[in-house]
């Protein structure tokens, strides 16, 4: 189902934000899920398959994983920019 293959990419995006020891690896998680090509883009070119009454309930999932994952990056931009100014 795609609401599990959201929630599996929303915890993968969420472990390797944790895991980036630096901005390079936070950009590489960015692209990787939020790029041109990224798994959460796939989705969204997907929903066209969907069923009109599943467009409405993955669309709000997937773009509170987006929400979450950018919001995740930005919190671990700014632990890496203290820590660098340590």
């Amino acid at each position: 189902m795609m609401e599990e293959q959201i929630s599996k990419i929303a915890k993968q995006a969420k472990e390797e934000i944790i895991n980036s020891k630096d901005a390079n690896s936070l950009n590489e998680v960015r692209i990787k899920y939020l790029g041109k090509k990224g798994e959460i883009t796939s989705i969204l070119r997907g929903m066209g398959s969907l069923t009109p009454e599943q467009r409405p309930v993955i669309g709000e999932m997937i773009n509170k994983v987006r929400d979450e994952i950018e919001t995740a990056i930005k919190n671990a931009e700014k632990e890496i920019k203290n820590r660098e100014l340590i």
